[in-house]
């Protein structure tokens, strides 16, 4: 019994000096708004990514106005300036304002940062991004005052 009991002491130990660290875990990218040297996390709508022999994917099912209702709205104000951090180096970030009819109209990017409006109002922006391995969106929204 005595011999048994040692051997799957054994077992038990080899089996977890395997080599399965922490390395075989994913953490999804994150993307955070910087407004006045405060971070806020933006909300993931869609996020694809594929390695060696990882995959992991995320489609979201809920409406553009759903989504960034889980995104606390920022007060800014006229003509003030953002910065997009987007983890992990993405090969390419596109900044889009959305209308109310969810059409898309591009915002230039300058090293990360973007100018908001000059017109008071509520926008939402949808962040698509883009690494090697896989591809992302993101949502964040200002109220302009």
């Amino acid at each position: 019994m005595r011999r048994i009991l040692h051997l799957m002491l054994i077992i038990t130990i080899l089996a977890g000096c395997t080599g399965m660290t922490s390395n075989n875990t994913y953490k999804q990218a994150q993307g955070k708004v910087i407004l006045n040297d405060q971070e806020y996390m933006m909300t993931v709508g869609d996020f694809e990514w594929k390695e060696e022999d990882f995959q992991f994917r995320k489609i979201s099912n809920s409406e553009v106005d759903e989504q960034s209702e889980e995104f606390d709205t920022l007060q800014v104000e006229q003509g003030e300036t953002l910065k997009i951090i987007i983890d992990q180096n993405p090969s390419s970030i596109t900044l889009y304002q959305l209308s109310d009819d969810h059409s898309r109209t591009v915002v230039e990017l300058n090293d990360n940062e973007m100018t908001l409006p000059r017109e008071t109002g509520h926008y939402i922006y949808e962040v698509n991004v883009v690494w090697d391995q896989g591809r992302a969106t993101y949502l964040f929204d200002v109220s302009i005052e």
